[in-house]
């Protein structure tokens, strides 16, 4: 075994062009299994800062306390509520939806974008009122919280 030949484990001859090769193939598909992960590891992540639209400026600037630009939807369901349910649900659609879960920031040129946070849904609950009065509605403030807030007013 001349010329920087080397004994393989079955006992067959690698020449330095073969194992050079083989360790090429190696590093080809370890780079592969570098990118697969770097692709998942992307999906789990918070995706990256996104610029509002021209409508999303015009709807968080207009907004104050006397006049919100926030909406308001009323849900009603019958049947028997499971509150850990209604949650597991809620966080699967937010992960979904990174905007719910954003904050607004005006970066130094003024332009406006998002910033996804972890996600998490924060739901309150209150006491059912069989006048239907609900809660009085608070403002979002958009630079410092994120937009979703639910609660939650059951009928025991």
């Amino acid at each position: 075994m001349d010329n920087g030949e080397l004994a393989g484990s079955s006992g067959q001859i690698i020449t330095p062009a073969a194992s050079n090769y083989q360790l090429s193939i190696i590093n080809y598909q370890l780079s592969i299994i570098n990118y697969q992960l770097s692709i998942i590891n992307y999906q789990l992540s918070i995706p990256p800062a996104v610029y509002l639209t021209a409508f999303e400026e015009y709807m968080l600037l207009d907004n104050h306390p006397a006049y919100p630009m926030s909406c308001f939807v009323e849900l009603i369901f019958k049947g028997r509520f499971h509150l850990d349910i209604f949650t597991a649900a809620a966080n699967t659609a937010v992960r979904l939806h990174p905007l719910l879960t954003s904050t607004a920031e005006q970066t130094p040129s003024g332009s406006f974008r998002w910033i996804p946070h972890e996600p998490v849904v924060r739901i309150s609950e209150v006491p059912f009122d069989p006048n239907r009065h609900l809660p009085a509605a608070e403002g979002i403030d958009l630079f410092t919280e994120p937009p979703l807030k639910m609660t939650v007013c059951r009928q025991n």
